[in-house]
């Protein structure tokens, strides 16, 4: 999706904060909080990577529709810069 905007992040230590660093920055409203909102979920991920019942079906319930909506957000970018992509399904 950066690409759509020739923005790179760099596969280095950090690069997940950059990536989404470099999202917030096109000021898509579809990204607008996307650190914020994300923080509670990447934070739990390291909790529940090895043992998922330490999840409530409430952290997995607002996983889940956190990645819809970005996943929602990333297809509409890629389809704004290549309409070729519309093949591009989302869950």
């Amino acid at each position: 999706m950066l690409a759509t905007y020739d923005l790179k992040a760099a596969g280095s230590q950090g690069h997940h904060e950059a990536v989404f660093a470099g999202v917030e920055y096109t000021e898509d409203p579809a990204f607008a909080n996307l650190i914020i909102d994300s923080s509670a979920i990447r934070s739990g991920r390291t909790k529940t990577l090895y043992d998922a019942d330490v999840a409530t079906e409430d952290q997995h319930a607002k996983s889940l529709q956190f990645t819809r909506s970005l996943l929602t957000g990333v297809r509409a970018n890629l389809l704004a810069w290549d309409p070729s992509l519309s093949g591009l399904t989302t869950v």
